[in-house]
């Protein structure tokens, strides 16, 4: 009766064992990491924003309005490159889409100019990178 606990306890020393092990080779794990949020209203309806660096592979910006007047209204994000001074890309809200995601895998020198046209509750703006 004794072997079946000594065989328990060394099952669950290499087990464990392999776990750390385990863990110790895999690489650390990439996340989202915060780079800037920017916010307003209707009287913010025309913002640019300081600049900001990405050296990782993958940003996403992420943006939300409270109440977009589906008639007359617009909410655009140009992201512009402040090395080449041009434009990277330009966020249009969608007909009556209150929020989004947009991906982009470009690195470099950054800032982006937030355009509100029309009936425009409070809204936010958040860029975030993958490293």
């Amino acid at each position: 009766m004794l072997a079946v606990p000594a065989i328990l306890a060394v099952l669950v020393v290499v087990i464990g064992g392999a776990w750390i092990i385990n863990s110790q080779l895999q690489p650390k794990g990439k996340q989202w990491v915060s780079i800037g949020s920017w916010s307003g209203s209707e009287q913010n309806n025309d913002m640019t924003t300081e600049q900001f660096v990405i050296t990782g592979d993958e940003w996403r910006i992420n943006w939300r309005c409270n109440d977009i007047n589906a008639f007359d209204s617009n909410f655009l994000i140009i992201v512009m490159n402040a090395t080449a001074h041009n434009v990277t890309k330009e966020i249009q809200t969608p007909f009556q889409t209150y929020s989004g995601e947009d991906l982009l895998d470009v690195k470099g020198r950054f800032y982006l100019h937030i355009v509100i046209l029309g009936g425009l509750g409070d809204w936010n703006v958040h860029v975030s990178e993958y490293k």
